[in-house]
């Protein structure tokens, strides 16, 4: 009870801090044809990077010319390989090497996938320079974007949740929201596949 409610102390006085010292211009449209480079931030374990796949494979439906980098912990890295849509890879490590790294690149638009209330994530896309900040409007964090996205409560698959995220882009981006399947593909390669064999036996 005492943990409950020190959180939502906390989640509390976060929530009015933030919106007293964060301000931004929500983004009302957005033209696909000038989105030439996306960033994808998730940098959390392997199954958060599982269920990330179709979201990341919508993201690339809805802007296909544009190059796709995915910001990922080192344990994801091998994961990534398997999913064509992910053009490169910057191996998440530490807050400052990454805000540097993506500051150099301006990307046009920047992709949070945590579903959650912490900030580290929120605070990388929203320091990153990017032109587009998107990401889950929950506890305020939503405050770090200019393309903030509330989930509706109820219970779905979280593969569901970051498809709806892609929607919510697609809608500013004047277009229907992409058909994708939920459950998550991955493409193996033929090394992939021996390698496996090999290890199995």
């Amino acid at each position: 009870m005492t943990k409950a409610l020190i959180r939502n102390v906390y989640l509390t006085a976060r929530m009015i801090l933030l919106r007293l010292f964060i301000r931004q211009k929500p983004v009302q449209r957005i033209d696909p044809a000038g989105v030439d480079s996306i960033l994808v931030i998730r940098i959390d374990r392997i199954g958060d990077m599982v269920v990330s796949v179709p979201a990341i494979k919508a993201l690339k439906q809805l802007f296909p010319s544009s190059r796709m980098t995915a910001l990922l912990g080192c344990s994801t890295v091998d994961l990534a390989r398997l999913v064509p849509e992910i053009d490169e890879v910057i191996v998440y490590r530490g807050f400052l090497p990454a805000l540097i790294s993506l500051r150099k690149r301006r990307f046009a638009v920047v992709v949070d996938l945590l579903m959650d209330y912490t900030l580290k994530t929120a605070s990388l896309a929203f320091l990153s320079g990017g032109r587009i900040t998107c990401g889950f409007d929950i506890a305020a964090r939503g405050r770090f974007f200019n393309a903030a996205f509330k989930p509706l409560s109820g219970l779905k698959q979280m593969s569901r949740y970051l498809l709806d995220l892609v929607c919510f882009l697609s809608a500013l981006s004047g277009k229907e929201c992409v058909r994708a399947d939920i459950d998550p593909v991955l493409t193996l390669t033929d090394s992939a596949r021996i390698s496996s064999r090999e290890f199995l036996q």
